[in-house]
């Protein structure tokens, strides 16, 4: 039963990302969205620099955006800082040190940034991050109190996404 709803899951994330493909001038990662006040949903994002992630997550907040996360991985895992980010009990988070880019070490200054950003409760269930991917469900995110995309913004989210 649990193999049949993970390979239909995985059948229909394929099939979203089939419409991501550059070549259709559609994308679905972080950094690649429609125009405000669209939500934004992450159906697949496997990180990259953390300086663009907080760049555009700076954006998002000032939008009052809401951010649906699927699958994520790395630095768009910066959207848990967000007021109106939320999860389904099926997405996956993936969390790891960030990477010196020059020196291939960890860089404790990025990833510190990284660990600030997610809510408390997250923070401590995560524990120190390494270079391996520490990988959290939607389900756990949830438990952390990170919204379920199925329940409703609070009234006053909704009221503030309409100016």
């Amino acid at each position: 039963m649990i193999l049949t709803i993970i390979h239909a899951y995985s059948q229909v994330i394929q099939s979203a990302c089939d419409i991501c493909r550059p070549s259709r001038g559609l994308h679905l990662d972080y950094l690649h969205q429609p125009p405000a006040p669209a939500a934004v949903i992450v159906l697949k994002d496997n990180g990259g620099i953390v300086s663009k992630y907080t760049a555009q997550t700076a954006r998002y907040k000032a939008e009052s955006r809401e951010v649906q996360l699927l699958e994520c991985r790395s630095a768009c895992t910066l959207a848990l800082s967000l007021p109106k980010v939320c999860v389904y009990p099926w997405s996956v988070l993936k969390f790891h040190a960030a990477t010196n880019r020059y020196t291939g070490g960890i860089d404790p200054i990025v990833t510190g940034v990284l660990m600030d950003a997610y809510p408390a409760k997250v923070r401590h269930y995560l524990g120190t991050l390494t270079p391996d991917f520490r990988v959290l469900t939607g389900a756990e995110l949830i438990g952390l109190g990170i919204r379920d995309c199925r329940t409703p913004l609070p009234q006053h989210q909704r009221t503030a996404q309409k100016r």
